[in-house]
């Protein structure tokens, strides 16, 4: 399979997010209507650094994306977070094994939900149909768990635990997430904080 870093691929147009949602509220943990996104503790390709923990990005860091012609710097637009409690088998998530796509792919264990795409043999795949139950399996071990995506301007090909998957696509359901803020955001209200309590940033 072609799913590692320095593979010269045709990245395809997708049309259509597997992700779908109802008129959930964002605000509230229960089961999840719509099931493309990477569990905390995936690792995203990020420019100039070592890969970073998803839940740590913020709109404005870079990503590393995978394109026909080599890897491309894209910058992160958007960021969302949401609590989900599986009701069912189909709502749990998916366990890819470490060396489960080939040596080292993943570089440790990744955790994605199922409809979630890898990019494989120049296509995007629901990881639910690469399940063996052996290196990728679904798993039924969580009560509760966060998940995230990240979107950049152009719907990429990026890197998470250096298994080449995709960025978020918004087909209008980024309602069901909650946005996290940007690095300005956080500096500056950090900044408003410490200045409220006399005291310098560090």
């Amino acid at each position: 399979m072609s799913g590692t870093l320095g593979c010269a691929q045709t990245v395809p147009e997708i049309t259509e997010n597997l992700c779908r949602s109802g008129d959930d509220s964002p605000a509230a943990p229960h089961s999840f209507p719509g099931k493309t996104c990477f569990l905390a503790g995936a690792l995203i390709g990020v420019d100039g650094d070592a890969p970073r923990a998803i839940e740590d990005l913020r709109v404005g860091d870079t990503l590393l994306a995978v394109t026909d012609t080599g890897i491309e710097r894209r910058a992160i637009i958007w960021v969302g977070r949401r609590a989900v409690v599986p009701r069912d088998r189909s709502e749990f998530p998916v366990r890819i094994v470490r060396h489960a796509i080939a040596d080292n792919v993943p570089f440790q264990d990744l955790l994605v939900t199922q409809d979630h795409c890898l990019f494989l043999d120049d296509m995007f795949v629901p990881v639910r149909l690469l399940v063996n139950n052996r290196s990728i399996f679904i798993d039924e071990t969580f009560v509760q768990f966060d998940v995230y995506h990240v979107e950049t301007a152009i719907h990429s090909v990026i890197l998470a635990n250096g298994v080449m998957t995709e960025s978020f696509l918004d087909v209008g359901n980024k309602m069901i997430f909650t946005p996290l803020p940007s690095l300005r955001l956080v500096s500056d209200s950090t900044k408003v904080r410490e200045e409220r309590n006399g005291t310098d940033p560090l």
